[in-house]
């Protein structure tokens, strides 16, 4: 028989007695050699109502008019008040040899020679406070079993064998439906249009994701002081992080949670998406990062490493262990090795060239230093009225005190650069000065591409405007540049303002008024 009792529920106060976390339950349940269940006998309706209640429960039949005497199903806070009474009868065992949620008792006995004196501890409890149990439905000494939807054991915490079960036996999709993580492949289904229409791809993919989510791993709980491992993993629109205990030389999951990225996330930088579980978790951990750059030669992985150095330099890490299979590139971050190959040292490098003559700006300006870090691939554009060799060395002084000196810088033969006071400056602080060839340009194509860039910005800005546009340049000036510095690069796909500060810079359209 069921009782609305709507009404009723909106006038009672609620009991904040509050219910155990089914995962912290579950958690200290696995990892115990026998477990006994118990299932409480007619549940609910074993605690009586307050004598002053019964007449609020009446209800009307065929038959007369009745009350509960009993605590019905239905009213709003039964589930927290029959916890508080299982704790009050229970409670010197909660945590130790037994846990409970709710009309769920589960006795927990690690080694098989306590399972007596557990039992008998539980029920010289339940007896004093007259709980009854259903004697059908209580099963003794088994190694493993469902508690609250997992399967738990001594192995650990299995998922529930009929919803792996029910996976399996899922058919491939006709109508649209989100299917988690390993669903790129039917993003392209999952769009409105009139007719769902599968294909090859998506089938496979349906499949692999079917494999996936019916072999799950085995949960373990961790044990008291043992130590933990964090992998965080993050992918073009995924991110997961899992956290692993190891025992005897294997390791096993513990705790694991993924989030598919849309939106802006999905053009977080990689550091910032490794970031991003643990953040919002709420918790904090003490965790290793682990960057698993893929690099085909020393080249790639030197890149690699520089790109990870000042991202946790810039996150504020306190002690970084870097790992790699290169003995040359550990070689040379140690100082063991010199840098001998042109194509790693020029990564410590920069490209420096002049630009002009533009039509005289605001300022008297005609001319544009240009310079371009090697690896970050930032640039710096300064205009001058005129090109020196004394407005050469304070536009490089510049550059040295805001971001360090180079290994090298590499120019053509201007006179600017050839100069004794320009070289002079360069040697004194130990930065080596390197030409190109007269015949070879090519030799200095960074920079010759930056010029190209900052140009086409320039004329992107002022182009068939006014004739009073074309003087302008100068005030476009800073707008070209933060354009290409807040770009992502061909070549190492990060912003080049990100690789210097370590964070992507904020753009107008993110500020939230």
């Amino acid at each position: 028989m069921c009782v609305d009792f709507t009404d009723l529920n909106k006038a009672c106060p609620k009991e904040h007695f509050p219910l155990p976390r089914i995962e912290q339950l579950v958690d200290s349940t696995a990892g115990c050699e026998l477990l006994s269940f118990l299932d409480a006998y007619s549940g609910y309706h074993q605690i009586s109502m307050a004598k002053e209640d019964e007449e609020k429960t009446v209800f009307i039949t065929p038959f007369g008019v009745f009350c509960y005497t009993k605590m019905p199903f239905g009213l709003i806070s039964v589930g927290n008040t029959y916890q508080r009474g299982i704790q009050g009868a229970l409670g010197t065992q909660l945590g130790l040899n037994i846990e409970a949620y709710v009309d769920d008792i589960v006795v927990k006995t690690k080694k098989s020679d306590s399972l007596i004196d557990d039992r008998r501890k539980t029920f010289d409890n339940l007896r004093r406070y007259q709980m009854k149990l259903n004697p059908e439905k209580c099963t003794f000494r088994v190694p493993s079993g469902k508690l609250l939807g997992f399967l738990v054991s001594g192995r650990g915490i299995e998922a529930n064998p009929e919803k792996i079960k029910a996976i399996e036996n899922m058919k491939s999709p006709t109508r649209l439906k989100e299917m988690g993580e390993r669903r790129q492949p039917f993003l392209p289904l999952l769009r409105k249009q009139d007719k769902f229409v599968s294909n090859q791809e998506a089938e496979n993919a349906f499949i692999v994701l079917k494999h996936y989510l019916s072999n799950p791993p085995v949960v373990v709980a961790p044990r008291i002081n043992e130590e933990l491992f964090l992998y965080i993993t993050a992918t073009p629109y995924s991110v997961s992080m899992v956290i692993v205990v190891e025992r005897e030389k294997v390791q096993h999951p513990v705790y694991c949670i993924s989030e598919a990225l849309h939106d802006a996330k999905i053009r977080y930088p990689q550091i910032q998406k490794l970031l991003y579980l643990p953040g919002s978790q709420g918790d904090q951990f003490k965790h290793a990062i682990h960057l698993n750059i893929r690099a085909t030669n020393n080249t790639a992985e030197y890149e690699g490493l520089l790109a990870g150095i000042k991202a946790e330099a810039a996150l504020g890490v306190k002690r970084l262990i870097v790992k790699g299979d290169s003995e040359l590139v550990a070689n040379q971050v140690h100082k063991d090795y010199k840098c001998s190959s042109p194509e790693l040292a020029k990564y410590l490098a920069e490209g420096l060239d002049i630009l002009g003559p533009f039509p005289r700006g605001q300022g008297g300006y005609k001319f544009l230093f240009v310079a371009i870090d090697k690896f970050t691939k930032w640039i710096e554009a300064e205009p001058t009225r005129e090109i020196k060799a004394d407005n050469a060395i304070k536009f490089i002084k510049g550059r040295f005190c805001r971001y360090g000196l180079p290994h090298r810088i590499l120019m053509d033969n201007r006179s600017q650069f050839t100069s004794s006071d320009f070289q002079d400056y360069c040697i004194e602080l130990g930065v080596k000065i390197c030409f190109a060839s007269v015949s070879h340009p090519q030799s200095n194509g960074q920079v010759e591409r930056a010029n190209a860039i900052v140009l086409q910005g320039i004329k992107t800005r002022i182009h068939d405007r006014l004739m009073a546009y074309v003087k302008k340049w100068v005030e476009e000036l800073p707008s070209v540049l933060w354009a290409v510095r807040t770009t992502p690069t061909i070549s190492n796909k990060e912003t080049p303002f990100f690789l210097v500060y370590g964070s992507e810079a904020l753009l107008p359209t993110e500020l939230r008024h």
